[in-house]
C-alpha cells in the first residue's frame, strides 16, 4: 500500500519529487509506489523511475505507479519511466478509483511489462468526474501470457469527463496466448456518462498474437462520446487469423466523430473476417462529419448489431493526408486536409479547422 508514499485521510502534497528505483516485495499484491486513500491530493512534477517488483503470490494484482482511491486529486506533471514488471495482472502506472481527478501532463514511456494480463496504461474506475489533458504513452513494450484490454487509457463506469491532447505512439503488445481479445489500441470508454475527447494522436503501435478478436481495433466506445480532431495512423495488427468488429466498436449511447483521419492501419493476417470494417454498433447512434478514412478492409463499412446488419458509409474524404513524415504527423503545406474540417470548428488562429490531431482549438496544445 504505497512503496514510497502512503496516506489515508487528510491531504497529500508532492512537488518536484523523484522516486528512484522503487521495489515492491510484498508477498501478495502491490498498491502503488504512491498510494492515497480518502485524501485531498495535489501533485506537481512527480517522477517514478525504474520500478521493479519481487512479488511471490500467484498472479498478484499490481498497481505499479500512482494509486488514488476515494480521493480528490489534482495532478499536473507525472512521469513514469523505465519500469520493469514481470508478474501478475498489471493495472496501470496510474489508477484512480471512486475519485474526482484532474490529470494533466502525464507521461508513461520506455517501460517493459512481461505479465499475465495488462489492463491498460492508465485506468480510471467509478470516478465521479475526470479530466485527462496532455497524456503521452510512448515506446512501451508489453508481453502478456493471457490477455490485454488495450494500450491507451481505460475509463469505466465513471461520470462526465474530458480527454484532450492524448498521444499513444510506438507501443508494442505481444500475446503468447492462443487467442487474444483486444478492445482498442487508443482508448477504451466503457459505461460512462458523457465524455468529450479532442486532439488524439494514436500512431505506430503494434499488436501481435496467434489469433485475435478486435472489438474495436482502434477504440472501444460505450456511452455518449464526442471525438473531434484525431489521427489514427499506421497501427499494425499481426496474427494468423483476425476477427474484426470495427476499427471502432460502439454501443449503448451515441458516438460522434468529427475532423478525424484514419489512414494506414494494417491487419496482417492470412485470414481476416469482418463485421463492419470501420464501425460496429449496437444500440448506438453514429454521427460522422468531415472525416478522412482510407482503411476499409472488405465488405460493409458499418455493422449494426441491433438493426439490419451491414450498411455502407460515405466518408467526406479518402485521401493521403500528406503528413510531414519522419514521425511528424502534422500536415504538410500541400495536405488536402488543411482548412477542410467542420465549419463549426475553428483552429486556434481563427482559420477554418484542419482535419486531424493538430486541428481545432486544441491543436496547439501539444
Amino acid at each position: 500500500w504505497g512503496v514510497a508514499v502512503r496516506t489515508a485521510g487528510g491531504s497529500l502534497r508532492l512537488r518536484d519529487v523523484l522516486i528512484q528505483d522503487p521495489t515492491c516485495s510484498d508477498p501478495y499484491d502491490c498498491y502503488g509506489v504512491v498510494y492515497a486513500y480518502d485524501a485531498e491530493v495535489s501533485i506537481q512534477d512527480l517522477v517514478i523511475d525504474g520500478f521493479t517488483e519481487e512479488l511471490l503470490g500467484a498472479n498478484p494484482d499490481v498497481y505499479y505507479g500512482l494509486d488514488v482511491e476515494s480521493s480528490t486529486a489534482e495532478v499536473h506533471g507525472f512521469e513514469y519511466r523505465n519500469g520493469v514488471l514481470t508478474t501478475g495482472t498489471a493495472l496501470g502506472p496510474l489508477y484512480a478509483y471512486d475519485s474526482q481527478v484532474r490529470l494533466a501532463q502525464v507521461s508513461f514511456h520506455d517501460n517493459v511489462l512481461d505479465v499475465y494480463r495488462s489492463d491498460a496504461l492508465g485506468y480510471l474506475e467509478e470516478c465521479s468526474e475526470f479530466s485527462m489533458e496532455g497524456w503521452s504513452i510512448v515506446d512501451n513494450s508489453i508481453s502478456v501470457s493471457r490477455g490485454a484490454y488495450g494500450i491507451g487509457p481505460w475509463v469505466v463506469d465513471s461520470g462526465e469527463g474530458s480527454v484532450s491532447n492524448l498521444e499513444v505512439r510506438g507501443n508494442t503488445l505481444v500475446s503468447s496466448a492462443s487467442s487474444l481479445d483486444f478492445y482498442g489500441v487508443g482508448v477504451i470508454i466503457e459505461e460512462n456518462d458523457p465524455v468529450t475527447m479532442e486532439n488524439l494522436l494514436v500512431v505506430d503501435n503494434l499488436v501481435q498474437a496467434e489469433e485475435m478478436e478486435l472489438y474495436g481495433a482502434l477504440g472501444y466506445i460505450e456511452g455518449e462520446v464526442t471525438l473531434a480532431n484525431s489521427d489514427w495512423a499506421n497501427n499494425t495488427f499481426e496474427a494468423d487469423s483476425i476477427g474484426l468488429y470495427g476499427l471502432f466498436f460502439a454501443l449503448e449511447g451515441s458516438f460522434s466523430l468529427v475532423n478525424s483521419s484514419v489512414v494506414g492501419n494494417t491487419l496482417d493476417a492470412s485470414s481476416v473476417s469482418t463485421q463492419g470494417s470501420a464501425f460496429w454498433l449496437e444500440d448506438c447512434e453514429l454521427s460522422l462529419a468531415y472525416n478522412n478514412v482510407t482503411d476499409l478492409v472488405s465488405g460493409d463499412e458499418g455493422w449494426d448489431e441491433s438493426g439490419d446488419g451491414g450498411f455502407a458509409i460515405s466518408f467526406a474524404y479518402s485521401s493521403d493526408p500528406l503528413y510531414v513524415g519522419g514521425g511528424d504527423y502534422t500536415l504538410s503545406s500541400t495536405s488536402p486536409l488543411i482548412d477542410a474540417g467542420s465549419p463549426s470548428i475553428q483552429d486556434a488562429d481563427g482559420s477554418a479547422s484542419d482535419v486531424g490531431a493538430y486541428g481545432g482549438p486544441g491543436g496547439q496544445g501539444w
